[in-house]
């Protein structure tokens, strides 16, 4: 089963740190700064990434945002496997919608936009400064539809409709929105069949010569949870699988 997730779209790659060499002195270097430098100097570089690959959390939703799609319409229930109706959408995009209430709530710990486990935490001003090409802002509901490229009435009704909710409104100025946001196969659950020598297994129960999985791919049924179990069968699967990939090409 594939898994899907609603994620920002990747920004541009014209910024310096998406120009940075994968040289093993830069990465040791970086490894010394998360440990020594103060998070003052550290935090704005880590956002960088953070904002970039991310996923809102779902507990934004629960609280009251909404999500619209590139018309300004409201399209399904945002905790209800959005991705799926995202898919469907016009541009195959959307936008989180919400108010100056949910801004300053989600701009401090314990709400935050998203995160990665384990090395830092982003809230809205994260993503005004580090991803301005997703932020959008405005006093108005009808001018925050204008700087998405939506009709302003189909997203004052989608707004609007919030107050018959059982969430809390979108109702105070100045509003806001993140996106777009689309959907993104991150891999499959379980992953394919394998056999001792990572070759992937058809259905008739064979191996297909020469082809191999690994990571997510190649789970052969196993499911993982959390970000460290994935890690380890992903540096692991991968070792073996290029290792029998090695043998069987001579090397």
């Amino acid at each position: 089963m594939a898994v899907a997730r609603v994620r920002f779209v990747p920004p541009p790659l014209d910024g310096l740190v998406h120009k940075l060499p994968p040289w093993r002195l830069l990465t040791w270097f970086m490894q010394w700064a998360m440990k020594h430098l103060p998070a003052a100097i550290l935090r704005p570089f880590i956002m960088s990434f953070l904002t970039t690959v991310l996923e809102a959390q779902a507990s934004l939703y629960r609280d009251g945002a909404i999500l619209v799609n590139a018309l300004g319409e409201r399209f399904c229930n945002e905790l209800d496997e959005p991705e799926f109706a995202i898919a469907k959408q016009p541009r195959q995009h959307a936008y989180i919608v919400f108010d100056d209430r949910l801004a300053k709530m989600y701009s401090a710990f314990p709400h935050f936009v998203s995160t990665a486990p384990g090395i830092a935490y982003a809230y809205v001003p994260d993503y005004r400064r580090s991803r301005p090409d997703l932020f959008h802002s405005a006093k108005t509901v009808e001018d925050l539809a204008r700087s998405l490229g939506a009709d302003p009435e189909k997203l004052r009704v989608a707004v609007a409709q919030t107050r018959s909710t059982d969430k809390p409104p979108i109702e105070r100025a100045p509003f806001f929105a993140l996106g777009p946001v689309s959907c993104y196969v991150r891999g499959t659950e379980g992953g394919l069949a394998i056999d001792t020598n990572f070759r992937i297994i058809d259905g008739d129960g064979a191996p297909i010569d020469g082809l191999y999985g690994a990571g997510l791919f190649g789970q052969g049924g196993v499911m993982l949870e959390g970000h460290g179990q994935h890690l380890s069968w992903a540096f692991t699967s991968g070792r073996l699988a290029g290792r029998s990939a090695a043998q069987r090409a001579g090397y």
